[in-house]
Formats: structure tokens, C-alpha cells, sequence
């Protein structure tokens, strides 16, 4: 007879016990070190890089299949943000050099899509400067505008949910205008449906640390574990994550409010942090396909109404579940 078997690894001490942690921990220690490594020397030549864009730093770049084609560009976003954000349409803009301040067209972000997030990061060191959304600007006003202290700074914008028509934004610093809006492609995330094929043993290297860190999770702290597996720059979204192992299968159990003013969104990714799997969840109760390999999951809570409250640990459940063969005597 054939039975379910359901167990959450990350509460299950059995997990702990495990023989192949002898093997497992020295690699991970050694694929943190070498990850740390990576980001430090490909960040440099990354600087190095915009550094030299000139007159093309003011153009809008989005992630799609041309952006993948660089060389320099998949490296780049294995160390600086592998946590691929498969729901969103991304566009980045800079470095831009700022004396005051920097505007927004934002009444074409309203326009092109549900929901979206601009973050402002510091050049070069990538820093979070501030933060504005479809929650936060008013919605009456065609133009936001940001006052910076003087220095060069990266646009960053997600667009959730698209639209008819969705655009890049024109944008203004200093109060000219510097950048034009651009048509952004609503295939353009495409890219993420075989994206899982450029694994390789050097991605693989690179983020093999994380499931052994998620596994052992309760013996590091929350900020530790937080600041090596979330994406930054982005507060308005709540976060859930996990293992995946293989021969499971995730079961999702949500309270109404969890989908009441949100989208819920579920990326997972291969032990090299690519992603195999992107759906966006519109059931209380969801079941995925089982799983080949062993892996990781995160829950994006993208909130569409600035009066939404933080999701109750209560109110969203994610177990494993697996097939096992059982005999009856």
C-alpha cells in the first residue's frame, strides 16, 4: 500500500542526525568561503564596469535574454543577487551623478503594472538609500521626486503584475531630464523557463552552502541566516523560505488573509541557486509536483494596499510531504 508521509525538515530534529552532514559541512564551509570570494573580486570588476558605461549609464537596462548574453552578467547576478526575483520585470538604470535630486515619472509605473518597488542604492558600494512604491507615492501627482545627497547613484525597478502596455519610466536629475521611457516587453521574463540549464559546477560551488545552511538553521541566528539567503532593498515584501528535498512535494495551507490586498509568489531554486520552479499561489490550498532534487523554495507576500498587516506564523503553513511504501500485514 502506498501512503503520505509528511514532515517539515526544519522542526524535525532527525535531520540533525543525519551521516551525510560529516561530508556535507566541510563543502559547505568551504562553498561559503569560496562564494564570499567571488563576490568581493566580480563586485570589483562589476564597479569597474559601470564605471566605464558613460553616456550609456543613462539608458535603461532590463533583465532579459540580451542582458543574459553578456558575459560578465550571469557572474554578476550569481554573487550580488542570486536570489532570482522570477515574478517581477526588473530595470536598472545608472550610475547616475546626483547633486540634489533625482525624479520619477511615476505616473507611467502606475500605469504599467499592478504593483512595483523603486529602490535607490549607492554607488559604488550598493547600499540601500531609500525606498518608494505603488503603496507609498500619490497616485494624483505625474512626477516623484527623491532630494540626494550629492554623490552617484543606481535606479532599480520591479514591476509586479503587468499591465497593457508597461514602461520604464522617464527620469530627471538635477531636474533635466536625463533618461527616457522605454517599452518593456511583457515576455521578457521568458528567460527564467530554462534558466536552470546554465548550471554548472562553478554556480553550483558558489551556493551549495545554502541548503546545508538552511538545514542547520536553528543553530545560527535569524540576521545571519536572513542577510546570506534574502534579497535587500525591498521592505514592502514579506518572506517565507525553506528546503526541498528530493522526492517531495510542497503542500501550502493559507488562511484568506494571506491572499486579502497580496500576491503570493513562490520561486524554487537548485542546490546552484537557479530557479526550477515559479508560480504565483491564488489557492488557500496549493500542492506542488514532486521535486528531483534536493533544493530550496522562498515565498515572496507582495502586499497591493498600503493597510495590509504582517502575515501571522499561524496563518501560512508550507510542509514536505513524500511517498513511501508501506506493508500491510
Amino acid at each position: 500500500m502506498r501512503s503520505l508521509l509528511r514532515l517539515n525538515p526544519l522542526t524535525s530534529s532527525t535531520q540533525f542526525l543525519c551521516l551525510d552532514l560529516l561530508w556535507e559541512l566541510p563543502l559547505a564551509l568551504l562553498s561559503f568561503c569560496f562564494y564570499r570570494v567571488n563576490r568581493l573580486l566580480i563586485s570589483r570588476l562589476y564597479r569597474r564596469f559601470q564605471s566605464r558605461l558613460g553616456s550609456r549609464a543613462t539608458n535603461w537596462r532590463l533583465l532579459n535574454r540580451e542582458t543574459l548574453n553578456m558575459p560578465i552578467s550571469l557572474p554578476v547576478l550569481m554573487t550580488t543577487g542570486p536570489r532570482w526575483n522570477t515574478h517581477a520585470l526588473i530595470g536598472t538604470l545608472g550610475p547616475l551623478k546626483v547633486s540634489q535630486s533625482l525624479s520619477i515619472r511615476t505616473s507611467i509605473c502606475l500605469l504599467s503594472a499592478a504593483s512595483w518597488t523603486a529602490v535607490i542604492y549607492r554607488f559604488p558600494d550598493f547600499l540601500t538609500v531609500t525606498q518608494f512604491s505603488s503603496l507609498t507615492v500619490d497616485s494624483e501627482k505625474e512626477w516623484s521626486n527623491l532630494l540626494l545627497p550629492q554623490g552617484r547613484y543606481i535606479l532599480g525597478i520591479r514591476y509586479y503584475g503587468l499591465l497593457s502596455s508597461p514602461k520604464m519610466p522617464d527620469v530627471r536629475v538635477d531636474g533635466l531630464l536625463t533618461t527616457r521611457s522605454i517599452d518593456t516587453p511583457s515576455n521578457t521574463n521568458e528567460i527564467y523557463a530554462d534558466l536552470d540549464k546554465r548550471t554548472n559546477p562553478y554556480y553550483l560551488a558558489l551556493h551549495f552552502y545554502i541548503f546545508t545552511l538552511l538545514r542547520l538553521r536553528k543553530i545560527f541566528s535569524q540576521s545571519f541566516v536572513h542577510s546570506e539567503l534574502l534579497p535587500v532593498g525591498d521592505p514592502d515584501t514579506e518572506f517565507r523560505y525553506g528546503l526541498i528535498l528530493a522526492f517531495h512535494r510542497l503542500v501550502v495551507r493559507m488562511s484568506s488573509s494571506c491572499l486579502n490586498g497580496r500576491r503570493v509568489f513562490l520561486t524554487v531554486y537548485n542546490r546552484a541557486s537557479l530557479p526550477v520552479l515559479s508560480e504565483e499561489i491564488k489557492d488557500l490550498n496549493w500542492t506542488s509536483s514532486f521535486f528531483s532534487a534536493d533544493g530550496f523554495y522562498l515565498f515572496r507576500f507582495r502586499p497591493l494596499r498600503p493597510d495590509v498587516y504582517p502575515i501571522h506564523e499561524s496563518e501560512f503553513k508550507c510542509d514536505l510531504e513524500t511517498i513511501s511504501s508501506t506493508i500491510e500485514i
